[in-house]
């Protein structure tokens, strides 16, 4: 998508673009980290598991190697906006153009997909492709960062519910839900967790 009919970011609007993202962008690296070497994935891992322990744990490898990949577009175009901006000391229309476009345009594609029959016209394409932002990409980096954190924090807890074996009363108190702890059971709680930025 071109930048016809956008607004042009000013010079100032673009550096304080450019910082923003910089810090999303070591946020979600340090989180990452974080959570690859993380006790709860750690034990899922170097567990055997098997039905639906198995099955949810798959699903949120899936999903880490997803961020991870969104990741490294995001960083791929933040790269390039940086490289526009660094060319003259005082950009000019072109450059502002460019960077706007990247800042702010649909220039991270997800993934493509067949376009139904119905859609297409006779010289169209036979794909389509969905592409987001980098402002709007944080937010989807973020949502499933957040169903894998929920699925290995319950890990986490059963792990140290294995190893301290932590009397019945514990349980029954309300801080720990048997069904969380159960085999199989990966079941995370509905909570709200913190975003990938600090």
């Amino acid at each position: 998508m071109g930048t016809r009919g956008k607004l042009l970011l000013g010079l100032a609007e673009v550096d304080g673009a450019l910082a923003r993202l910089d810090a999303d962008s070591a946020g979600v690296s340090a989180n990452l980290v974080a959570l690859e070497s993380h006790a709860g994935t750690r034990f899922l891992d170097a567990a055997a598991l098997s039905g639906v322990s198995a099955v949810r744990w798959a699903e949120a490898k899936a999903k880490i190697a997803l961020i991870w990949s969104w990741f490294a577009a995001y960083r791929d175009v933040l790269n390039r906006a940086h490289l526009v901006r660094s060319r003259p000391s005082r950009p000019g229309a072109q450059e502002l153009r460019e960077l706007t476009e990247l800042l702010q345009g649909n220039v991270i594609a997800l993934g493509t997909a067949d376009l139904p029959i119905e859609h297409r016209d006779l010289l169209g394409p036979l794909v389509t492709t969905t592409a987001t932002s980098l402002p709007r990409l944080i937010p989807d980096m973020t949502a499933c960062f957040r169903e894998v954190t929920a699925v290995v924090a319950v890990a986490e807890l059963r792990h140290v519910l294995s190893v301290t074996r932590l009397p019945g009363s514990y349980v029954d108190e309300g801080l720990i839900h048997p069904h969380q702890v159960e085999e199989g059971a990966l079941h995370p709680p509905v909570a709200r967790r913190a975003p990938l930025s600090p």
